[in-house]
């Protein structure tokens, strides 16, 4: 239908559709928008949980390190002590070599 406003002639069926149109685009861009929105922040999420996750890591194995320092420290000690305890029974024998009144170490 043409109407006339002015001195021009309106083809008010293309006005429409064009209107209906544009109306359409708003609302494929706006889902658009969404659906960007959405992957962002499921991206956000997933390097968040990837960066928790290597931190989360990196603790553990410094957990472990830290373990297995402690039993290295451990084991030199027991060696220290063991090597002491050797040096001491040899000296106390070389002392005493037949005597009752040596040390009797208890093992």
């Amino acid at each position: 239908m043409k109407t006339r406003r002015g001195w021009y002639l309106l083809d008010t069926k293309a006005e429409n559709d064009k209107r209906i149109k544009d109306e359409k685009e708003d609302v494929l861009e706006a889902s658009r928008a969404v659906i960007v929105k959405r992957g962002d922040n499921k991206i956000a999420r997933r390097r968040l949980q990837a960066e928790q996750r290597e931190a989360a890591l990196m603790e553990e194995l410094s957990n472990a390190q830290k373990a297995v320092e402690a039993k290295q420290q451990e084991i030199e000690v027991t060696h220290r002590l063991a090597a002491e305890l050797s040096r001491r029974k040899s000296k106390d024998l070389r002392i005493y070599p037949n005597s009752s009144e040596s040390i009797t170490w208890r093992t």
